[in-house]
């Protein structure tokens, strides 16, 4: 049965803190309410490598055209599993991405991230994103 690819056209909303924890409802089309289906975060400037990776986290189908789910600490998306995320980001604030681009999967292992343009025509230069919003540093 062919099943068409999960497209990402909006989430709100659209900023939270860099620890994570920010629950956003994803909009977009057809989402399939399987055991596989999962979201995916991949890191957009400010670090994360040649090779950026990816975090994935638990996602609950609210409908064909909306997810929810949780975003990630942005050091997450940076580090190997197990390291100390709290470490990191204080050792290197700047290796911390700026946003994240939203990918989703019906089946675990193909993703999609943007909605097609109208040419048909879909990436990271269309990609829904989530920003991280830095604490603000105040000076005495």
């Amino acid at each position: 049965t062919y099943a068409r690819a999960a497209a990402v056209s909006g989430v709100s909303p659209k900023a939270g803190p860099l620890q994570g924890g920010t629950e956003v409802l994803l909009f977009g089309s057809n989402f399939v309410d399987t055991p596989s289906l999962v979201v995916a975060f991949r890191a957009l400037g400010g670090g994360g490598g040649s090779q950026p990776m990816l975090s994935t986290a638990p996602t609950k189908f609210v409908s064909s055209s909306q997810l929810r789910v949780v975003v990630p600490a942005a050091a997450a998306l940076v580090l190997p599993p197990g390291s100390s995320s709290a470490v990191a980001a204080v050792a290197s604030p700047r290796l911390l991405p700026e946003a994240v681009e939203i990918l989703v999967s019906n089946n675990g292992q193909d993703f999609s991230a943007a909605a097609a343009t109208t040419d048909g025509a879909a990436g990271s230069e269309d990609a829904v994103a989530f920003f991280y919003e830095k604490e603000a540093v105040v000076f005495a």
